[in-house]
């Protein structure tokens, strides 16, 4: 069963070169767990930059795996209205809340969690 969970921000940093890019501290996999409103991305990938004008905000599903990685589900509205969906596998590496993944050019990228609320909606809420 997915939990509804709000966030305040994800950023989703793509480049091996962003090192100067800390997790949040104290990150926690297992209350990543759930269904997330994503509201920041950030990269500077040729992919993202030339496609950021028609993606806005979106959800993400985080499926935590038993040995650490990450299932990723994200779904966001394009600008013609239509929606755009990515299913991934990252990886995690030896920093909590820092995820790598490769892409179909065969290159490697960072996936960085930098500020998540955990904060659950309660029944009945709204959301």
């Amino acid at each position: 069963m997915t939990v509804l969970l709000s966030a305040l921000g994800i950023l989703l940093c793509s480049l091996v070169s962003s090192s100067d890019v800390l997790p949040q501290a104290e990150f926690d996999l297992h209350m990543m767990a759930g269904k997330w409103h994503l509201v920041g991305f950030a990269s500077n990938t040729e992919w993202f930059v030339s496609r950021k004008a028609g993606m806005k905000m979106g959800t993400a599903i985080f499926s935590p795996t038993l040995d650490g990685d990450l299932n990723l589900s994200h779904a966001s509205l394009r600008s013609d209205g239509s929606c755009w969906r990515m299913t991934s596998l990252v990886k995690k590496t030896d920093v909590a809340g820092k995820f790598s993944y490769p892409t179909s050019f065969g290159d490697g990228n960072e996936m960085i969690v930098v500020d998540v609320k955990y904060e659950r909606v309660r029944p009945g809420s709204c959301s």
